[in-house]
């Protein structure tokens, strides 16, 4: 049993990778620990400490044959979590995201509770971290 802080995310392309990037840039490397691009992701469901064989995987097996081809995000403002002004997470919201990636987001939230995951209580809030 391997024991892990996991969420369900889709890597991104260049282009989006980029713009994340670009507005990472704009924020004060003495105040936020900044990511390594390779590590941003669009997060769509957050499961929290699960076992990674009994719950991530499973839910990632319902997730990933509903991921067909590109989705397009749009870039949004620059966020944080839980609010910006007392933020531990800060984020890069996508606006205009395509409709299936809320569907996937809706997927992933359904299949984690039915694995005994709480299901997410806010509405789904599309973002780069």
């Amino acid at each position: 049993m391997t024991i892990a802080r996991c969420f369900v995310a889709l890597d991104l392309g260049d282009e989006a990778l980029a713009a994340a990037a670009d507005a990472q840039a704009l924020l004060d490397g003495d105040v936020v620990r900044k990511s390594a691009p390779e590590s941003m992701h669009l997060t769509l469901k957050f499961l929290g400490q699960v076992d990674v064989d009994e719950v991530a995987r499973k839910v990632w097996d319902e997730v990933v044959p509903l991921a067909v081809g590109p989705l397009a995000l749009g870039v949004g403002r620059v966020e944080g979590f839980p609010a910006l002004d007392r933020a531990h997470v800060v984020v890069l919201e996508c606006g205009g995201a395509d409709a299936r990636v809320a569907e996937l987001a809706a997927r992933a939230d359904h299949a984690a509770c039915r694995l005994g995951v709480p299901r997410e209580a806010r509405p789904f809030r599309p973002h780069v971290t």
